[in-house]
């Protein structure tokens, strides 16, 4: 076995049977059997010794075996071995390794935050743990029935599951992991979904007015006698903002101050959930939101806790201790 620069004359050169080993890539080498040359590299990983062929030339010129060698040198060096990793390629992938490449391809990209939280909880807590083992291509039109009738008592989720899943085997069409049209989602009948919906009484309203307006913290300051905590405004606000607008929770707890005109009588709102939206405000929804403190280095109107950006949830309604201004 010789060992010098593998160059196309060296090559070109190579006797039936030699093999040459290159000078600037240890490990990497080019050997002619019986038909043409071809490239690969020898190496040790976990304690063992093995060999990966990289291509033959002709279709790679020395260069660029050269540099195929030095990636796969590397992803030795990191625990990676290439024959395991061509076997899995061949084999497919499995439904975590999908879910991990689904998530980081097409929602990372294309999905709004609170979208993503919510494909990854489903896909990650509830698809992986039951199917994440079958391998992408393997898995059935019964294995998708069985995992949405587990959730039958929940049909709200067992359908958005189904849905996310639909969109994730469409991907994996698309990356030739699945024959086209094989989507098992597409014949899994989903549940009905019963709506929940309720209008306050007139005295209810005026109960919860009521309540809202005494919790207001100034309203509370002074009862030191009375060692419970209060309301959040930002919670009592957007509670308000909801009764007072119409608008979508998300659409509130989201809302920055850039987003209201001077006269706060409206909000144009850049990505809400049916696109560029404008809210429009009351003289009793502008109340609200002048009584609201606004937090310097915070663009949200409900400012949220702790570290959070905004209010995610309206539960928990706890007390915030920030320097605040009026407007």
């Amino acid at each position: 076995m010789a060992q010098q620069k593998i160059t196309k004359r060296a090559v070109e050169n190579l006797a039936k049977g030699e093999t040459i080993f290159d000078t600037e890539v240890p490990g990497f080498f080019v050997r002619r059997q019986i038909k043409r040359p071809s490239y690969g590299i020898k190496f040790r990983i976990k304690g063992r010794q093995g060999t990966f062929a990289i291509g033959a030339h002709g279709v790679l010129a020395p260069d660029q075996a050269r540099r195929k060698a030095r990636e796969l040198l590397v992803g030795i060096q990191n625990g990676v071995d290439p024959r395991e990793e061509k076997r899995r390629q061949k084999e497919g992938l499995t439904l975590t390794e999908a879910i991990e490449k689904f998530l980081s391809i097409h929602t990372e990209k294309k999905s709004k935050p609170e979208t993503r939280k919510q494909y990854n909880r489903i896909l990650k807590s509830i698809v992986a743990p039951k199917l994440g083992k079958k391998k992408l291509k393997e898995v059935t039109l019964n294995d998708i029935e069985r995992l949405h009738a587990a959730y039958e008592d929940t049909p709200y989720q067992a359908n958005r599951m189904l849905a996310i899943l639909s969109k994730l085997f469409s991907q994996a069409e698309k990356w030739g992991e699945r024959d086209h049209g094989s989507n098992p989602c597409r014949h899994v009948d989903r549940y009905a979904e019963k709506s929940r919906e309720r209008f306050l009484s007139g005295d209810e309203l005026r109960k919860l007015a009521s309540a809202l307006e005494s919790s207001w913290p100034e309203e509370n300051n002074s009862q030191k006698d009375d060692i419970r905590p209060l309301a959040s405004p930002f919670c009592i606000a957007a509670i308000w903002l909801l009764l007072l607008t119409g608008a979508r929770l998300n659409e509130i707890l989201t809302m920055e101050w850039k987003f209201l005109n001077d006269e706060l009588n409206s909000a144009r709102l850049p990505d809400s959930k049916t696109g560029t939206k404008t809210i429009y405000f009351s003289e009793a929804a502008q109340k609200i939101l002048r009584r609201l403190p606004k937090i310097d280095g915070h663009p949200h109107v409900l400012v949220g806790r702790k570290d959070d950006p905004h209010r995610r949830t309206l539960q928990q309604p706890v007390p915030q201790s920030l320097e605040a201004r009026r407007l």
